[in-house]
């Protein structure tokens, strides 16, 4: 959140892009960053298996692919 010439700011990220949006309130502007921080939260996609991959196994199925 930022206080910016009597206002209040607030501050979240949305595909990547920083999102600022001007509330009277403190209370306002709080309650609308945590709310769309959560959205985002909820909309950020996942790979899937990326904690099944590790630099051991890369390297291990790389050298029995060129046998």
């Amino acid at each position: 959140m930022l206080k910016k010439y009597g206002k209040f700011y607030a501050d979240w990220l949305e595909d990547g892009k920083r999102k600022r949006k001007a509330f009277r309130t403190r209370a306002e502007a709080i309650a609308h960053q945590e709310k769309m921080r959560g959205k985002a939260k909820r909309r950020r996609p996942r790979s899937p298996g990326s904690a099944k991959h590790s630099r051991g196994q890369e390297q291990a199925s790389t050298t029995s692919c060129q046998e």
